[in-house]
């Protein structure tokens, strides 16, 4: 099965501190070494400086390199600083460009159908797919839908591609998403429970193309959505590349075999230490019964799980500590629970940790610093802490306003018993994890949980050279974050097999003691 990458960007940046392939030999290297056959580019050029020269340099680029397919920058007519619609459209044509890519934030204009109709009429008789690229990186930021939806609408032969969608895109988009049948998303940030078998459901596979986001992202968590999504292989194949090849005029490629699963009876073990019972309000997601989660986890090779309740974070903490104990006590050698503790019922917690302990059956407990609005260093803590110490057990954090790095260093060196899980930093950006390297090297009762929504192309190489790797767990905060998107960036890594099942498994398993 040939990857074709269709969110890919070449060229140098302003600071060269941003992740960047500088070279089309070093975009190449990277795609071999995980896997990807073909990419759609574009120039740094056209999001950093200006499209007129971005995309006489990106054409430039590939011209010697067959697997790299230039895509052109475009900017509303009137103005001149590209030639107009048909004229564009023509130089295209001629140079073999078979996309366009739009950034209204970044070239600070409004997605509006009226001062783009010349430029979208020209590429919809071409036949040229049009990239919306809005300039998203988190899921909580949100898409102009109105425009999306007027341009969808008065132009449906043209075919249009979202970019970075996911989470909020589902509240958005799927009660309307059949009146547009030329609207497709890239699937590089789409992550939620199952998201890949409903879309294709519901909508068609086509809708979804494949993409990475590099070098800005980690190509492995979208490697790991395409492979380990529950889809026939037929269907793999156009998500993964024909699709695209399609809507570009290109020769579709065979589909090939489906591709070995890496985890599970015959793969790798994983034991996953980060996710939720229940519903979560501020995201769309498939999975919250205790049943659904162990059905998941069979599909894709998932061992054990460690999981909270939304309910518990959010209002009700006994409601939600009870549904953890009935999900423990139907699945005991699948699920692990975590009890909540909430600093805002202080009073109340000796009790609620002897009964999760005791009678709920719990072997970890799940603070959440941000939902529960309290600094992770406020003294209504204290319980939790001295609660993880005599348990021996792992104490899973979902941070607000810190803990710095000296709090850390001398709180766990007070409760050396109480396993600390940073939650989500392992993923998130290098700036933000070398406060903690040197806490880490002193303290092994620290450790980094990778579950993140994104995270920064190489991190996870990068982390195993400057922590432990003996202190690196793997979670994937399932359901709003799902198994094999994951799963993917440990194991599409530049790293040891072995080093592979020390995070997947081995360092968990003897946190919980199984």
């Amino acid at each position: 099965m040939d990857i074709f990458d269709m969110n890919c960007m070449l060229g140098p940046t302003r600071t060269d501190r941003e992740p960047c392939f500088r070279t089309p030999e070093a975009l190449l290297a990277e795609m071999d070494r995980v896997g990807i056959a073909e990419a759609l580019v574009y120039a740094s050029h056209a999001a950093m400086g200006h499209p007129a020269d971005a995309n006489a340099w990106v054409v430039e680029a590939t011209r010697a390199h067959p697997r790299l397919h230039p895509c052109w920058a475009v900017l509303p007519p009137g103005t001149g600083e590209l030639p107009e619609p048909e004229e564009l459209v023509a130089q295209m044509r001629a140079q073999g460009v078979r996309a366009a890519r739009m950034f209204p934030a970044v070239h600070g204009f409004p997605l509006l159908e009226r001062i783009l109709r010349p430029l979208l009429e020209a590429l919809s008789g071409a036949g040229i797919p049009l990239i919306l690229d809005q300039g998203r990186t988190s899921w909580s930021q949100f898409t102009d839908w109105q425009g999306v939806f007027a341009i969808a609408e008065a132009h449906p032969g043209l075919p249009l591609v979202l970019i970075r969608e996911g989470g909020t895109t589902a509240r958005a988009l799927f009660g309307v998403w059949d009146a547009f049948p030329n609207l497709h998303i890239e699937a590089s940030y789409i992550q939620e429970s199952r998201i890949v078998e409903e879309i294709a459901g519901r909508f068609g596979h086509e809708r979804l193309l494949f993409g990475t986001g590099m070098p800005v992202y980690d190509p492995g968590g979208p490697l790991g959505l395409l492979m380990g999504a529950q889809i026939s292989q037929d269907q793999r194949a156009d998500m993964a590349g024909n699709s695209l090849r399609r809507l570009l005029g290109l020769p579709e490629r065979a589909a090939g075999e489906a591709p070995a699963w890496p985890c599970g009876p015959h793969g790798f073990r994983v034991f996953d230490v980060h996710g939720h019972l229940g519903r979560f309000h501020s995201k769309y997601h498939r999975d919250w019964t205790a049943e659904q989660m162990v059905s998941r986890m069979d599909q894709v090779g998932v061992e054990r799980f460690a999981v909270s309740d939304f309910m518990a974070i959010g209002p009700d903490y006994r409601k939600g500590n009870d549904r953890i104990g009935a999900g423990v006590a139907a699945f005991p050698d699948r699920l692990v629970g975590y009890v909540v503790y909430n600093p805002n019922y202080e009073s109340e917690m000796a009790d609620e940790m002897a009964r999760a302990f005791g009678a709920l059956g719990c072997r970890g407990i799940k603070l959440h610093c941000a939902l529960h609005d309290t600094s992770t260093e406020d003294p209504r803590y204290r319980l939790a802490f001295q609660t993880a110490q005599e348990q021996g057990c792992p104490m899973l954090c979902h941070t607000y306003q810190g803990p710095s790095p000296a709090f850390l260093m001398e709180r766990l060196a007070a409760f050396p018993d109480a396993k600390f899980i940073y939650a989500h930093i392992g993923g998130g950006d290098r700036e933000g994890l070398k406060p903690f390297v040197e806490v880490a090297h002193a303290r092994p009762n620290l450790f980094f949980d990778l579950g993140y929504s994104k995270m920064a192309r190489g991190t996870l190489a990068w982390l195993v050279e400057q922590v432990p790797p003996t202190q690196i767990l793997y979670g994937s905060d399932h359901p709003v974050n799902g198994f094999t998107f994951q799963l993917g960036r440990v194991l599409n890594a530049d790293i040891s097999d072995a080093l592979k099942r020390v995070i997947l498994w081995d360092n968990a398993a003897r946190i919980f003691g199984v």
